[in-house]
């Protein structure tokens, strides 16, 4: 027991370190990645948050306390979600003398006093740490860090200026300088946002504005300003205020016609009708390394998955080619809005959409956000307790509207996205020690079997696992676990075939003496091969924790051809998660060295 339990308790504290580094920040981007400190490239497959309705309170918790919300976004493997917020509340706060609206005062001004009276206790309830005085931001901040908690990624996004439901071309939200899109309180609230969320370690992105889009009851206003050069001037003012609040944070640069495209901000063409080209001098400071682009796409009722790529591509992931001679500027680029009906009529349309989507952003290795983590809203268009046909959640959150959808096409579309980051960070395997066992109290071998063949019968090591190793939730990858089991038997076999032909010495009798067999090193039997392996799962294996692998060797053939290796995968209880059995083969081919 000692053997096991003291290595184990000291790979622990390491662990325990390591897991407190996530998220690993400050972030930057390197080309077509945003990575953290370490290096590691980052992904995001996330979902959208909506605090920009009328409450300005983030939606849903009347029926669902914070951890739960995002403990089902973590359930499916999202590891991302895109937190929104309107310019007013800030704007509350700037005419009320720096405070922040509390609870009470906010539902009972955005759903009236006797329905947000009843909307806010059921809040309370569900989220005992608040009270009727607890501020708005304070819900931000809770949020905020259960995501630590639970190590989900934020990306802070400015949806609209008057807290409502967005978007249309005649809501007064649509460009600087529409009815509702004062630019100046835009710029300051960006910043105070910004200032506020800095102490988020969670947050790895800021976006500036959602969906910029033409004012189609105002043709003065289109006529003057609406175009790519006005854009850049406005992105620039607000990116500048943000970098100034948070030096940290990496900034969203939103496109044109409801962020649909933002080609020619990396394509080098000139923008008009000023002429500029887009230059990352022009964001003194950061613009090389903490500038992200995003798109969104609603081709949902498409029936071609070839049209959908290209356009996606030739929109905005192009950018993230720098092979692509028509890419001037290579960004990271996020879809950070796309979706549909989860039911009925409307979500049999989006089939194409839907599985060319799970398996083209895996496949070019985009950042995603779906829309959007609903059930029913407080309050909606007009309508209390709205229900929205594309949310993931029941009416009520109870689970997911569209199960099938979740284990058909979204799972599969996290899975896949997240795969694609390095196995080589703290967040994954962070620590490795291995101990060697001598043959003297092999239980499975005979006498004979261990003079004649074997210098160690049991190799042990432990492994330091992160949440960087899960498919789903907390749970660590099967795959990864049958990769470990066979590395830790592939150690083992490894080294008895070096020792049975010389390579190591040693001082057992038998072939594998260098009195018999000196100078001289089966070159290929050097090299073993599994020839099967079967693989049982006990129970799930959460992490993050520290587990011990332990290989031990079985029946050997006589030639030493072959050979059997058990491995058994445990936690620091000795509790049994993963088993297996393989046989290995030994090549043979001699050759002097």
């Amino acid at each position: 027991m000692k053997l096991f339990v003291s290595p184990l308790l000291a790979l622990s504290c390491l662990i325990g370190n390591a897991v407190a580094a996530w998220p690993n920040g400050p972030f930057k981007t390197e080309g077509r990645w945003i990575v953290n400190a370490n290096g590691d490239k980052i992904s995001l497959a996330g979902a959208n948050w909506p605090g920009h309705g009328e409450v300005m309170v983030p939606e849903g918790l009347q029926y669902q306390s914070i951890k739960d919300v995002l403990s089902d976004i973590k359930s499916i493997g999202m590891n991302a979600i895109r937190l929104t917020f309107a310019t007013e509340l800030v704007d509350q706060i700037y005419a009320n003398n720096g405070k922040d609206v509390d609870l009470k005062t906010a539902f009972e001004e955005g759903l009236g006093k006797e329905n947000g009276t009843i909307i806010l206790q059921k809040v309370l309830k569900n989220n005992p740490s608040f009270t009727a005085q607890t501020t708005r931001l304070e819900v931000y901040d809770a949020i905020a860090a259960e995501c630590l908690r639970q190590q989900i990624y934020i990306d802070l996004d400015n949806h609209i200026s008057e807290a409502k439901w967005c978007c249309g071309g005649t809501d007064g939200n649509t460009w600087w300088g529409d009815t509702q899109f004062n630019v100046d309180n835009w710029v300051r609230g960006g910043k105070y946002m910004a200032a506020h969320s800095k102490k988020w370690p969670a947050k790895i992105t800021q976006s500036l504005r959602n969906e910029p889009r033409e004012p189609t009851n105002n043709n003065a206003l289109r006529d003057k300003s609406y175009n790519w050069s006005d854009l850049y001037k406005y992105m620039r003012q607000g990116a500048d205020a943000v970098h100034e609040a948070d030096p940290n944070a990496i900034i969203v640069i939103s496109g044109m016609n409801y962020d649909t495209y933002v080609t020619p901000l990396y394509s080098g063409e000139t923008l008009q009708p000023g002429g500029e080209v887009f230059n990352r001098d022009d964001f003194v400071g950061y613009g090389n390394d903490k500038l992200v682009l995003e798109i969104h796409n609603y081709e949902n009722s498409g029936t071609s998955c070839s049209s959908l790529r290209y356009n996606l591509y030739n929109k905005g992931f192009q950018a993230m080619n720098e092979s692509d001679p028509n890419v001037a500027e290579v960004f990271p680029v996020m879809l950070t809005e796309f979706g549909q009906a989860m039911n009925g009529a409307d979500y049999n349309t989006a089939n194409t959409y839907v599985s060319c989507l799970s398996e083209y952003l895996p496949e070019i290795k985009a950042s995603w956000f779906i829309w959007v983590i609903v059930g029913r809203y407080y309050t909606r268009q007009g309508i209390q307790e709205f229900d929205d046909s594309w949310g993931l959640k029941k009416a009520d959150w109870s689970g997911w509207k569209n199960d099938d959808y979740i284990a058909k096409y979204l799972k599969p579309q996290i899975a896949g996205t997240l795969k694609n980051e390095t196995l080589n960070s703290l967040s994954t395997i962070s620590h490795r020690i291995v101990l060697l066992h001598d043959p003297s109290s092999a239980p499975t071998l005979n006498s004979e079997w261990k003079t004649r063949w074997l210098l160690l019968e049991t190799f042990t090591v432990f492994c330091a696992l992160g949440d960087g190793v899960c498919e789903f939730g907390d749970i660590c990858h099967g795959g990864v676990q049958a990769t470990l089991l066979e590395d830790v038997m592939g150690v083992l076999g490894v080294f008895r075939t070096r020792v049975q032909n010389g390579m190591i010495p040693t001082k057992v009798t038998g072939r594998c003496s260098p009195k018999i067999n000196p100078g001289r090193l089966d070159l290929v039997a050097n090299m073993i091969a599994t020839q099967s392996i079967e693989v049982q799962y006990l129970r799930p294996l959460r992490v993050p924790q520290t587990i011990q692998i332990t290989a031990s060797m079985g029946d050997i053939s006589d030639d030493g051809a072959s050979f059997a290796v058990y491995a058994v995968i445990k936690d620091g209880n000795r509790k049994e998660y993963t088993k297996a059995k393989a046989r290995w083969a030994v090549f043979r081919s001699r050759a002097k060295l």
